[in-house]
């Protein structure tokens, strides 16, 4: 019987061996894993931004107009010391509460001249004789500079009285003019 002799395995065998079970290994690993996921989705409601939208008259004009007639505000053979009232409503057409204020006065016409001699005021509330009698002194201009408040949708009615000068001199005699008031809203 012939006799083998064993030899001793072959340290590059011993790799080889070693690196292939790792490959199996290996494969066995990634083959046999599973990973499920899920996705879910969250949407807001709507986002919509509010709006500032002054109007003055009962109408109040279309949204966006910001010019409007103050027609019965007028006087005509003005002598010194004699008035003229009118009343006007300013109305919150927008979404957003805001304070307004008489931000400017502006004087056309001949006025440059009775501009100065012609005491505007103004007050909340409605002229009538009684009510403008009796508001007397208190019936001031005053009153807008500071900001007033309207609620969405609310409205207010301010008195402006014009009087001319009782010192007015005879220079202003047959002049004319008209006055534009710029009010201004800001949301509070």
């Amino acid at each position: 019987m012939s006799t083998r002799t064993r030899r001793p395995p072959r340290t590059w065998d011993r790799v080889r061996a070693l690196l292939a079970l790792g490959t199996v290994l290996g494969l066995g690993a990634v083959g046999t894993r599973a990973a499920w996921t899920d996705d879910v989705k969250a949407t807001t409601g709507t986002f919509t931004t509010g709006t500032v939208d002054i109007k003055l008259g009962a109408a109040g004009g279309t949204t966006g107009s910001d010019a409007y007639a103050f027609t019965t505000f007028t006087a005509a053979n003005l002598k010194p010391g004699s008035s003229t009232e009118a009343s006007i409503e300013v109305r919150n057409a927008g979404t957003l509460p805001f304070t307004y204020a008489l931000g400017s006065t502006t004087v056309t016409g001949s006025s440059a001249t009775l501009g100065p001699a012609v005491d505007l005021k103004v007050a909340p509330g409605t002229c009538t004789a009684t009510a403008v009698s009796a508001a007397g002194s208190t019936l001031d201009s005053v009153s807008l500079t500071s900001p007033r408040t309207l609620a969405s949708g609310a409205t207010e009615t301010l008195c402006f009285r014009a009087t001319l000068a009782a010192t007015a001199g005879t220079g202003l005699q047959g002049q004319t003019g008209s006055y534009t008031y710029v009010f201004t809203a800001t949301n509070t």
